[in-house]
This record gives C-alpha cells, sequence and structure tokens, in this order.
C-alpha cells in the first residue's frame, strides 16, 4: 500500500515539480527583500566627523539623536536613522601626534568617499584646516568658491556655523556642507539634508540643490 502511495505522489510530483521550484525562488526573493529593507536599510541622513580624535559613542549617541529628532523618514521604513562617520585627521601633527600615518590614511579615505559623493555633511574640529587641506565646502548661503578665488584658502568662516548639543564634550565643533562643482542635484544625492543642516543651523533657504 505504501509502495502504492509512494509511486501515487511520484507520478503528481513529476507533473508538479517546477511549482515546488517557482515557489522556493519567490521564499529566497521575498526573504531577500525584506532582510533588504529591515537590515540594510540606508540611513535617512548621514554626518562625518572630521577632528584629531574620536567622539565617544555617548557624544556620537548625542548628535545622532538631535539629528533624528530634527529631521524625518526619507527612506520610507517608519523611522529617523543618522549614520555618523568618523574620520580621525589631525590637520596639525606635532610630537604629540600619535601617529601622522594614520591621519594621513585617514585623509586619503576622506577623499576618496568625497570622490565617491558619500559624504555631504560635516561636523568639523578645524574648518580652517579641513578647507586649505580639501576645498569641498560650499558658502553657508548655498554658494560655491568662483574660478577667480582660491577655493582652497577661501574664507572658511562664512562656511560654517558653530554647533553643539547636549552631551557633544568635544569643542569646539562646526557644521559645514561640501560643495558640489558639477550639475549634481544635492536632494537626489541626499534627500532632506538641506533642509535638516538649515534646521540644526538656524539658517533658511540656503541650499545648493
Amino acid at each position: 500500500m505504501q509502495t502504492v502511495k509512494y509511486r501515487s505522489f511520484s507520478h503528481w510530483f513529476s507533473y508538479h515539480w517546477g511549482w515546488f521550484v517557482l515557489a522556493g525562488v519567490l521564499a529566497l526573493l521575498s526573504l531577500y527583500f525584506y532582510t533588504g529593507r529591515t537590515v540594510e536599510a540606508d540611513p535617512d541622513y548621514r554626518i562625518s566627523w572630521v577632528g584629531s580624535t574620536e567622539l565617544s559613542e555617548t557624544e556620537q549617541d548625542a548628535v545622532c539623536s538631535v539629528m533624528s529628532s530634527l529631521g524625518s523618514d526619507q527612506n520610507g521604513d517608519g523611522e529617523v536613522t543618522v549614520d555618523l562617520v568618523q574620520y580621525i585627521i589631525d590637520f596639525q601633527p606635532d610630537e604629540d601626534t600619535a601617529d601622522p600615518a594614520l591621519s594621513y590614511s585617514a585623509l586619503m579615505k576622506l577623499m576618496a568617499d568625497l570622490e565617491l559623493k558619500d559624504c555631504y555633511l560635516f561636523l568639523i574640529e578645524d574648518p580652517e584646516s579641513f578647507q586649505r587641506s580639501t576645498g569641498v565646502l560650499q558658502y553657508l548661503d548655498g554658494s560655491i568658491p568662483g574660478e577667480e578665488e582660491n577655493y582652497e584658502a577661501a574664507h572658511w568662516e562664512e562656511m560654517c556655523v558653530a554647533w553643539t548639543c547636549e552631551g557633544l564634550e568635544h569643542t569646539p565643533t562646526y557644521l559645514a556642507r561640501r560643495a558640489f562643482f558639477n550639475d549634481e542635484s544635492v536632494e537626489e544625492l541626499f534627500p532632506g539634508s538641506d533642509t535638516l543642516f538649515e534646521v540644526m543651523t538656524g539658517l533658511g533657504g540656503t541650499s545648493q540643490s
């Protein structure tokens, strides 16, 4: 009797095995898209810390918490998340600098990320040295240095705003935005970031997008 049932099932399966394969593929696709949305969802905002020492976890949480409270859900996942990336660069190394090679390596990583358009909002310890080394900041009114200007030594004071928040012990710190010298759309690359920057700094209507 068991042999008969097995043969019947085998006969049925030989005509319907494609449905099992299709169901398996659909299950894998569902799992892929589910994990992609819940685990690998891009953050709503990204901010880069550039300073001679790392921000502690408490300081990182403080900055991200403020940004989350002032921002809005950009990726549609129902949450407001912020990614803080640290570039530990001492632009003026001396005998107290632990390892100048580490600063150089971090600077190269920063320049690569700028080229890949992974950075827009910055929290900076030394904006003057940052601008002299990278030449990438825009003015607070959203304009960028013209070709006739030496943008690497441009008026850095007009490109950043002193900023702090409760829980951020590192001082001084400044907020700034990078410039795009081509026709890239800031809103497409970093949706909502200009609006958040204006809220955090108290500025209004100043963006390059």
